[in-house]
């Protein structure tokens, strides 16, 4: 077909949040990676795996998974194409108390 695989990351929903927010992607084909969460000062907070099948794809995330971290979380994602290749996406949602 001569398509470029590409996906989106989408801002997430609540946003600011306080339980539970929703990050959705949207991808042309399958892919296994990582979800990582940083604070703006670039300290990892966290990873979670992500499996996503082609399509809209809903990864939901709990205040918890922070512990007592507030402010702005930088969240990315990351996988490797067909090619080997590392390949990046990054947002920021803020977490309140």
């Amino acid at each position: 077909s001569g398509s470029v695989f590409d996906f989106h990351l989408f801002q997430n929903y609540p946003n600011p949040f306080n339980v539970s927010t929703q990050i959705q992607i949207e991808n042309d084909n399958e892919i296994s990676g990582e979800m990582s969460f940083y604070t703006i000062q670039g300290q990892l907070l966290g990873k979670k795996p992500i499996n996503l099948q082609k399509g809209v794809n809903n990864v939901t995330v709990y205040k918890e998974e922070f512990k007592d971290y507030t402010g702005i979380v930088l969240y990315r994602i990351g996988y490797k194409n067909t090619k080997g290749e590392i390949v990046q996406k990054q947002g920021r949602m803020m977490l309140v108390d």
